[in-house]
């Protein structure tokens, strides 16, 4: 793979990175197959309503319930294509959403929450103009699972994802989803080159989504008043009544930036972490994009009043005026039939707000006493917490008495532990001491047991000689003792022989 400096580089004499279209990535780099990439840059679906009380999370569906899921049919959508109810009109009890990306089927697939190192980490700052080798297949039996976001954007609140689940007559559950587990679509990527941090992009595709919504929102708006054609249906969707021009994907007109902007909420490109935290009712809702969706809100209620002509029935010249008033008393006569029909539009109308009313006082009561039942709840856990803070200081205090025991103790043996030490050293000091004299020993008493060698081996020496010169004299001596014995013998003969002579004589 090329690097991103070459590829820094090569950009200033040729063209600049594209965003690649047929893959989805999510923040950390990883890539998956963009199934939906033939339906166009953005896509538009209908859902059910998203639930705005306990809301469920996508990751609890998944493994919370009744056990482990065994059938993936019970969950999971995979029909190859949009069904008839997903490309139809909403109903009262669903909605537009906008297809943003994509997520797996496990939860547990936590690899994908690193950053991808075959991407290449100096890549990160331009995730989705580079196609890495492990891209994840789009599986066509077993498709991942759509994130979307609601067309319009609940007003005043932030930016959030949704996960279509447990498909019913053709119709999927929006349930909770963060960012980091969505592949998001290349049309919802930014190319900015200074997005180092996984906040920075987080933010900067989160504002792409914003700006896409609020800009489809503004031209359905300026559509519909152009024709004067609108409907309201579900949590407060403008949708078009005729099926041939609500296509499942936008307009080319969709692509250019809207021609007015509001003259409040100057939005900055980059932000501090402060303002990207999650829960935070100003994230992704601008001054411009309140006054955007109070727009919306104004254009709804308009449409509960019936419009007619404040001319209806006069002279032909007057009839084509085009100004258009709500019914009032001072007005001229209208056609009796008319009359009866705006009656009765009145009446549907007057019914569905006491409907909406009744259900929101039923939710209001319920909240409310779901509330004091919290409230209760959180004194019950106060007082508790206020008794088991008694308990714990308390222990505490016992805890610190026996820490400060410790301590002494501790201390003492520090110090036991430190005279030992001097007095191991003086030990040591005159082992040394010893050890060197004892080498000295050992030298000079191996001086001296060589010096006894030395004279041993004299010793042995001379008396070899000392032998040689006593057989040298033992030898004389017999000699000696031999010519002795002649001579006594030779002496005795004389004696005989004088002795002899005498008595001859």
């Amino acid at each position: 793979m090329t690097s991103l400096a070459h590829s820094s580089r090569s950009s200033k004499a040729g063209p600049l990175p594209q965003q690649i279209k047929d893959l989805a990535f999510n923040l950390s780099g990883w890539a998956m197959e963009d199934g939906l990439a033939n339906k166009g840059a953005h896509v538009v679906i209908t859902a059910g309503a998203r639930p705005s009380i306990g809301e469920t999370w996508y990751s609890r569906v998944i493994e919370v319930g009744n056990g482990p899921i065994n059938s993936d049919h019970e969950v999971f959508n995979s029909a190859p294509e949009f069904s008839p109810a997903e490309i139809a009109q909403p109903t009262p009890t669903n909605r537009r959403y906008l297809v943003v990306g994509y997520t797996t089927r496990s939860v547990h697939e936590t690899e994908h929450l690193k950053i991808n190192k075959d991407y290449g980490l100096t890549r990160l700052k331009l995730i989705g103009t580079v196609r890495p080798s492990n891209v994840i297949a789009w599986d066509k039996a077993a498709p991942p699972v759509m994130v979307v976001v609601p067309l319009p954007f609940p007003v005043n609140e932030s930016i959030s994802f949704w996960a279509l689940l447990k498909p019913q007559n053709g119709l999927c559950k929006p349930y909770r989803i963060m960012e980091k587990n969505i592949f998001f679509r290349w049309g919802y990527r930014s190319l900015d080159s200074n997005l180092s941090r996984f906040e920075e992009r987080n933010y900067a595709w989160n504002k792409i989504i914003i700006d896409t919504v609020e800009r489809f929102v503004a031209e359905a708006i300026e559509s519909l008043r152009k024709r004067g054609n609108t409907g309201l249906v579900g949590d407060g969707l403008l949708v078009d009544e005729d099926p041939k021009t609500a296509p499942l994907s936008f307009s080319q007109s969709a692509r250019r930036p809207l021609v007015q902007r509001l003259p409040r909420g100057q939005v900055s490109e980059r932000h501090s972490d402060k303002d990207i935290r999650r829960g935070d009712a100003t994230v992704g809702f601008t001054d411009a994009g309140f006054d955007l969706h109070k727009k919306i809100r104004q254009s709804l209620k308009a449409q509960y009043k019936f419009r007619l002509p404040t001319n209806y029935g006069a002279s032909t010249s007057a009839s084509n005026s085009t100004t258009q008033d709500p019914i009032k008393p001072e007005q001229e006569p209208i056609i009796p039939e008319i009359e009866k029909m705006a009656r009765e539009l009145q009446k549907v109308t007057q019914d569905r707000v006491e409907a909406e009313k009744k259900k929101l006082t039923e939710a209001i009561t319920v909240r409310e006493a779901d509330i004091a039942s919290r409230e209760a709840t959180i004194n019950k856990q106060k007082t508790e917490l206020d008794t088991d803070k008694e308990n714990f200081e308390r222990d505490i205090e016992i805890r610190a008495d026996l820490v400060a025991g410790r301590e002494k103790t501790v201390k003492e043996r520090e110090d036991s532990v430190q005279k030992l030490e001097q007095e191991q050293q003086k030990l040591q000091e005159t082992l040394a001491d010893l050890k060197a004299e004892l080498n000295e020993r050992r030298a000079k008493l191996l001086a001296d047991e060589k010096n006894v060698q030395d004279r041993e081996a004299a010793v042995e020496q001379k008396q070899m000689l000392l032998g040689s010169k006593l057989a040298d004299v033992a030898s004389s001596l017999l000699v000696m003792q031999q010519g002795l014995k002649r001579s006594t013998e030779f002496d005795d003969r004389a004696e005989e022989m004088a002795k002899k002579q005498r008595s001859d004589i």
